[in-house]
């Protein structure tokens, strides 16, 4: 999606073209150290696209922030490239990139996160809620 946004050839990361190619014989190990060259060589094509870019990443609801290295793009002599990475997460993992900043939150009580739902709804807040509508709302925020 991020080719598309901002004009990019997609084919430069299909899979033909990254030269990914499992043999009959390939052992589960051989496959995943085939797979993590071909995202190394996706994530090196992109930092070279985004060279001079201002660029903002949104990761939400990332479970291990290993992950998030996948989408550092920006090249160790690149002082072009303005990305700024925003990761939401649940962990209490400490985010490992220089200069990030942690903001931890509380979680929300069931009445923020009901009023929430309604909001992102787009229930008209003037208007009173239905006994039912509510219970509903209630069971979706407590699961």
């Amino acid at each position: 999606k991020i080719c598309r946004q901002i004009g990019f050839d997609t084919s430069l990361f299909y899979t033909e073209r990254s030269f990914l190619y499992f043999n009959p014989g390939d052992s589960q190990l051989k496959k995943s150290a085939k797979e993590v060259q071909a995202m190394e060589k996706a994530k090196d094509i992109m930092s070279r696209l985004l060279r001079g870019y201002r660029v903002l990443i949104i990761l939400d609801d990332v479970w291990d922030n290993g992950d998030c290295d996948w989408f550092d793009f920006i090249a160790a002599d690149d002082s072009e490239t303005d990305l700024v990475l925003f990761v939401t997460t649940r962990t209490d993992d400490d985010f490992r990139f220089t200069g990030s900043v942690n903001i931890n939150m509380n979680l929300l009580s069931e009445e923020q996160a009901v009023c929430l739902f309604f909001t992102e709804a787009g229930f008209d807040q003037s208007l009173q809620v239905s006994s039912s509508d509510f219970d509903l709302a209630l069971h979706i925020v407590r699961k």
